[in-house]
C-alpha cells in the first residue's frame, strides 16, 4: 500500500478532470495511489478518469452515493497512513502532496493539513489568481463556520497557521486521526435499546431502521446480524455533502488533534461551476447547507460553547430564519429534515462529547 491515497469522487465533473488529473500526474511525490469513485455521472466523467490517468483505480457506483458515502468506502478500502480528499474542480501545484506529507511526517500532532486554495473562474491555461478561496476553515461566535481570509489577496497569507480545520476540497489526513473520531455505527431493521452502549432506544417496536452508535470499534468492523448491517464511518455518511468537513474538523479538535493550512503549496479551485458540476438546481444546494449547518449546531458545539455563545448563536439564527422566509422559503424545508433526524443526531453527540478531550474551541472573533 502506498504513503498516500488519493480519494477523488466525481459527479458530472468531464470538464474539469483532464486539468486535474494532469496535476495529479505530475506531483513530485509519487508514493500515491488515485482511486476515483464515480457518482453514477451521466457524462462519462468516469471514462474521463480512465484515459486521462490509465493507473487510476475507478468504481463506478449505481446511484449517486454522494461526497461522504463514497469517500468513506475507499477510507474503509484502503490502509495508507495518509489520505488526499480531492475535488475534480481544482489544479494541483506540483509539489502539493509532497509537501502536504513532509508536513504530516514532521508534526505527529497534525491530523489534517491543507495549502492555500487559490479560485480560480476557469482551469484552462493559463491560470492565474490573487485571490485567496480558502485558508482553513474559521468558526466564529454565532456558530457559523467559514473558509478563513475568502476573497483576500494571496498576499495576506504568509505563514503556516493553525486552524480549527481544513477544507476538504484538497485535503491531507492522517489516517490515525480519521480512526480516531470514526463513528461505529450499526442499522438495524428493529428498535433496539443497548444501556451497555449508551443508547436510548424508544419504545415504538414497529420494525425501522434504526442506528446505534457503539464504542467497541473491533467487534463494530466485523459484527454482522440477520437484522443489522454495520459499518465504520469518517465522514457523517447523513450530510450527504456540504460541511461535512466542518463536522469532521470539529470532533478532531474535540479530540485534541490539530489542523493546519501551508501558504507555500497551492490548490486553484474553480468554485463558480460548483453548481454546474453538481447538475442540481441552487434550491437543492442551499436546503443541503442549511441542514447540514444545524447538523453541525447539534453534534459539534460543545456545551460550554453553548454557555458561551447561545444568545449569538439564537440572534444569527433567526435573522437568518427570517431572511429565509422572506427570501428563500423553499429552503425552510431543510428543518424538516432537522427534526427528522435530530435523535440520530442528539446520539452522535453523546458519543462525540463523551470522548471529547479539549472542552473549550478556539474561535474567530
Amino acid at each position: 500500500m502506498p504513503k498516500l491515497v488519493v480519494s477523488l469522487v466525481t459527479y458530472n465533473s468531464k470538464n474539469t478532470l483532464a486539468r486535474c488529473l494532469e496535476s495529479v500526474a505530475n506531483q513530485t511525490f509519487r508514493d500515491f495511489e488515485l482511486i476515483c469513485r464515480d457518482n453514477h455521472s451521466s457524462d462519462g466523467s468516469a471514462d474521463g478518469v480512465r484515459r486521462a490517468y490509465p493507473s487510476a483505480h475507478c468504481i463506478q457506483s449505481p446511484t449517486n452515493e454522494g461526497f461522504s458515502r463514497a469517500h468513506n468506502a475507499t477510507i474503509r478500502d484502503t490502509t495508507s497512513p495518509y489520505l488526499c480528499i480531492l475535488n475534480a474542480d481544482l489544479i494541483l501545484d506540483p509539489s502539493y502532496f509532497e509537501e502536504c506529507v513532509s508536513f504530516l511526517d514532521a508534526h505527529h500532532g497534525a491530523a489534517a493539513v491543507s495549502g492555500l486554495l487559490v479560485k480560480v473562474h476557469s482551469l484552462t491555461e493559463p491560470v492565474h489568481s490573487d485571490t485567496i478561496d480558502s485558508s482553513g476553515i474559521v468558526l466564529f461566535r454565532t456558530g457559523r463556520a467559514a473558509n478563513a481570509d475568502a476573497g483576500k489577496s494571496i498576499e495576506a497569507f504568509k505563514k503556516i497557521t493553525q486552524r480549527i480545520g481544513v477544507p476538504a476540497t484538497a485535503a491531507v489526513y492522517r489516517r490515525a486521526a480519521l480512526e480516531d473520531i470514526s463513528l461505529k455505527i450499526c442499522t438495524c431493521q428493529r428498535m433496539r435499546h443497548s444501556q451497555s452502549d449508551g443508547v436510548q432506544g424508544g419504545s415504538d417496536e414497529r420494525s425501522k431502521a434504526y442506528m446505534e452508535i457503539r464504542r467497541r470499534a473491533p467487534e463494530l468492523a466485523t459484527q454482522q446480524s440477520a437484522d443489522c448491517e454495520c459499518r465504520i464511518e469518517y465522514f457523517d455518511e447523513d450530510f450527504f455533502m456540504y460541511k461535512e468537513d466542518v463536522d469532521v474538523a470539529l470532533r478532531l479538535t474535540l479530540r485534541g488533534w490539530r489542523s493546519y493550512a501551508i501558504p507555500t503549496s497551492r490548490a486553484y479551485h474553480m468554485r463558480s461551476t460548483d453548481e454546474n458540476i453538481l447538475k442540481r438546481p441552487s434550491p437543492f444546494i442551499n436546503r443541503l447547507s442549511y441542514r447540514n449547518h444545524w447538523f453541525v449546531l447539534l453534534k459539534d458545539l460543545p456545551r460550554s460553547f453553548w454557555l458561551r455563545n447561545g444568545f449569538r448563536i439564537l440572534f444569527f439564527e433567526s435573522a437568518k430564519l427570517l431572511y429565509l422566509l422572506m427570501r428563500e422559503p423553499s429552503t425552510l424545508a431543510a428543518l424538516f429534515d432537522v427534526l427528522k433526524l435530530r435523535e440520530k443526531m442528539l446520539q452522535k453527540r453523546a458519543f462525540i462529547m463523551e470522548r471529547a478531550k479539549v472542552k473549550s474551541i478556539k474561535l474567530k472573533a
